[in-house]
């Protein structure tokens, strides 16, 4: 996820662009009350329009199966007549084996006009995702009072605890960038 913004005279712009499983939302107040808005779409073979591109293209879409036969986790990017590369998203940049079946680096583009009640935005990789939503990543941001380096620290310190306590052996990358915004 790459995220831009852009200032003049008509105000200020956020634009984000998403080629992969990385996430992006912004935390505003609402009401009284702090609410996320998505800046980004999870790019998985699960979606259909993604699906049908990645068929398309001829790869193949499913899930990993044990001996026998039971599917293990989610459904994921195959080149046809391989298990080849096994990708759990459908847009990646850099993967030349991905491509061959369909995973593209092209990336879907979000704008959102800056208000005041916008307070920030959290960047993250998809191992934060795996076991925090967006407003539980909110409430640890908010906590930290503007500090953004604190609140990456304890974004991915929660994501770490997570795995350990659902996988025990296995963590994945787990990465996050906080931006708060400052009135101009």
């Amino acid at each position: 996820v790459t995220a831009i913004v852009i200032g003049g005279l008509g105000g200020r712009w956020l634009v984000v662009a998403n080629s992969g499983d990385s996430r992006a939302f912004l935390a505003r107040h609402e009401g009284g009350a702090l609410k996320t808005k998505a800046l980004s779409v999870d790019q998985k073979p699960e979606l259909e329009a993604e699906r049908q591109r990645i068929l398309k293209c001829g790869g193949r879409v499913e899930p990993l199966l044990d001996e026998h036969g039971n599917a293990l986790g989610p459904h994921r990017v195959w080149l046809s007549n391989m298990m080849l590369p096994g990708l759990a998203m459908t847009r990646s940049i850099g993967d030349d084996i991905a491509a061959t079946a369909g995973v593209c680096a092209l990336p879907e583009i979000e704008t959102h006009r800056l208000a005041p009640e916008d307070k920030f935005m959290v960047l993250a990789s998809d191992g934060v995702w795996e076991f925090l939503s967006s407003n539980e990543v909110a409430e640890i941001v908010e906590r930290c009072h503007g500090d953004a380096d604190k609140a990456a620290k304890e974004v991915c310190a929660a994501a770490h605890r997570e795995w350990k306590a659902e996988e025990m052996e296995v963590v994945d990358d787990i990465t996050a960038v906080v931006v708060y915004f400052t009135k101009i």
